[in-house]
């Protein structure tokens, strides 16, 4: 438990710097401006994608879950051939 816990933090603290470098690349003394939101929806997806896809190809548990779910839904609502 602790080891996925370390590498849970870990990959929390890539992600983080990854969206504060993305981030930095904006003008926030200019406000929320079309460009510094566009970064910020950037940054954020980029990041979450980056978590979702670590936790995927290291077997976590939690992301196997979700993953299982989401498959499931989509073959529910798929037409049958």
């Amino acid at each position: 438990m602790f080891k996925s816990m370390l590498q849970q933090t870990a990959i929390a603290g890539i992600m983080g710097f990854m969206a504060y470098w993305i981030c930095s690349f904006g003008d926030w003394s200019q406000g929320p401006s079309l460009h510094n939101i566009f970064l910020l929806g950037m940054a954020l997806g980029i990041s979450m994608l980056f978590y979702a896809c670590v936790n995927l190809a290291l077997k976590s548990e939690e992301a196997l879950l979700i993953k299982s779910m989401i498959v499931s839904k989509f073959k529910k609502n798929s037409p049958s051939a």
